[in-house]
């Protein structure tokens, strides 16, 4: 589903996949179909003739989606077709995730734990708990280790796929350790990751104070629309039993929402 700036429904379509990371390549096209349809009831029904306003704000347009969309099908369908995006990155989800869990020690045995000692304590640090920056991140020291080096990895390139979807490997290192009582036993004084160049440009996006309240924008207003649909216990109950019937009754669903929503919105902007 998809919703705009107004929290109006402009496209719904049922995917029977058990994720998001091929979903704009089916969800886009048929909002393309529905802006079609929007211009051509303009030029029958409209008062205002501003075709050329109407395909300009189509070209500024931005889709704005959650981590789950952070994947090499999307990514690949976003810059084939040449459309502004914002998708959180997966590593971005997993930092925020983790420093709202509390501890389990099962999931810090899964998560990479990196071991220090010295002789009076025992430090255990993850990357996943390293803040990121422009260009870098945060230490446990809270000292910068940044970008120093990128290089192409020769498997990801044979793949044949738009460079901005072709993995990467970015380096990293610490800037200035001086004094910092973890310095000679750190690990985390250079390491390297391995990601998509779209993936490190989101998360350099992610530390700007303009794109995080952007994507903010994005989840108050989105998941408001989402809830109302699935508020029986975060489920959305359907009646169909077979996909176009799902999909009918889901743009019915749509229908009744915007028609409400639009009722309620008169007159509050043009």
């Amino acid at each position: 589903m998809t919703v705009t700036d107004n929290n109006v429904i402009i496209g719904s379509i049922f995917i029977n996949e058990p994720d998001d990371s091929k979903a704009l390549e089916k969800l886009l096209p048929e909002l393309k179909k529905n802006f079609e349809m929007l211009v051509e009831l303009q030029k029958k029904y409209g008062t205002r003739r501003n075709y050329t306003e109407l395909e300009n704000l189509l070209k500024q347009v931005m889709i704005i989606c959650d981590s789950g969309y952070d994947s090499e099908a999307n990514v690949v369908f976003l810059y084939k077709n040449e459309i502004k995006s914002l998708i959180m990155p997966k590593i971005t989800s997993r930092y925020i995730n983790n420093q709202m869990r509390t501890y389990d020690e099962e999931l810090e045995k899964l998560s990479g734990e990196i071991t220090m000692t010295d002789e009076d304590s025992l430090e255990k640090t993850r990357k996943v708990n390293m803040p990121r920056i422009w260009n870098g991140y945060l230490c446990k020291n809270n000292r910068p280790v940044m970008l120093y080096a990128e290089s192409n990895i020769k498997k990801e390139q044979e793949k044949d796929l738009p460079e901005i979807a072709t993995k990467k490997i970015y380096k990293y290192k610490s800037e200035d350790c001086s004094g910092c009582p973890y310095q000679d036993i750190c690990k985390h004084k250079s390491f390297i990751e391995k990601i998509k160049p779209y993936s490190f440009e989101s998360m350099n996006k992610f530390t700007q104070k303009f794109y995080i309240e952007l994507y903010m924008k994005r989840f108050q207003k989105s998941e408001s629309v989402y809830g109302y649909f699935k508020g029986k216990n975060g489920v959305l109950h359907l009646l169909g039993n077979n996909d176009i019937a799902i999909s009918n009754e889901m743009n019915l669903l749509s229908t009744l929402y915007n028609t409400i929503h639009l009722v309620e919105l008169k007159g509050t902007f043009c």
